[in-house]
């Protein structure tokens, strides 16, 4: 089984390849995208590891479009390589795996033709408070998650009808009377139909120009698109752990006191992890994805 990981990063040259090694095998191919904020980062390419080129990446900013564009950058490397992929993979690069390459292949064998990508359900009562996110029009200085300018969006947002409401003068056109769809930035795709969200994606370019002024379009395009594709049927949850800290932002990250709780998880990959805090974590993941 060929598989493509598209990784994301921005920090710790050593810990995304440590990443790389973990799952580098002669049927895995690596598309790095670093951020352009960090020029001196290094990873060292090799026949199936292929880095964005500098002049063409992104300088990511927190919420915004960015991260989408470098991710459609990812995308399209994978596609125009000469190799087929079963899977492709999206990870960020403070991503770990909790099994054993052998295990990965099993599991994506024994449901070959899903394509894993969360959606939350229209009856989930954050259903609204994530469509606020699309609904009204943020202007670019309020995506930020520097305090002064995200207290500026919060009035945004409590002006305009508040967290689960949006008044009708303030409610923006969905491009193509799009139904948006949310859900984890993290998935995993067959390339058959990953590629025709890109193709969608290409050929519809205003719903893109629309993520120019919605807040995280990372956890809306692509479940939105996939919803809309002949693909839409074979959808499977999302094959990453996560732990959404209540009290932040962010995503928890994961220390050693976690592993248990990692290994019981059914989850093929977890984040976030921070080897500047806990540098034995993955260490141990490894050690027990090496016993697998």
């Amino acid at each position: 089984m060929k598989i493509a990981y598209l990784i994301l990063c921005h920090r710790d040259p050593g810990q995304v390849s440590s990443l790389i090694s973990s799952l580098d095998t002669p049927d895995t191919s690596f598309y790095i995208h670093i951020d352009r904020k960090c020029p001196d980062f290094a990873v060292q390419e090799k026949n199936n590891i292929y880095v964005i080129p500098y002049r063409l990446r992104e300088e990511i900013k927190w919420a915004s479009k960015e991260m989408v564009i470098a991710t459609l950058k990812l995308i399209k490397a994978a596609l125009d390589s000469p190799v087929q992929y079963d899977y492709i993979f999206l990870l960020s690069g403070q991503d770990y795996p909790l099994k054993s390459n052998a295990d990965i292949i099993t599991y994506l064998a024994a449901n070959k033709g899903a394509n894993y990508i969360e959606m939350i359900s229209h009856d989930d009562p954050m259903y609204m408070r994530y469509r606020k996110r699309c609904d009204i029009f943020y202007p670019r200085f309020v995506l930020s998650s520097r305090k002064l300018l995200n207290g500026c969006k919060r009035l945004l947002i409590e002006l305009t009808g508040g967290y689960t409401h949006t008044f009708r003068w303030a409610a923006r056109r969905s491009p193509y009377n799009t139904t948006f769809e949310f859900g984890s930035q993290w998935w995993c795709l067959t390339e058959e139909c990953l590629k025709w969200i890109y193709n969608y994606i290409e050929e519809h370019r205003l719903i893109l120009d629309y993520f120019d002024h919605a807040n995280v379009p990372d956890e809306c395009l692509f479940q939105t698109v996939f919803a809309m594709s002949p693909y839409s049927s074979t959808r499977l949850d999302k094959l990453t752990y996560v732990d959404w800290d209540k009290t932040r932002r962010h995503p928890r990250i994961l220390t050693s006191s976690d592993l248990r709780t990692l290994l019981n998880s059914g989850r093929l990959f977890a984040r976030k992890f921070d080897c500047s805090i806990d540098s034995d974590i993955t260490s141990m993941l490894e050690k027990e994805r090496r016993r697998l």
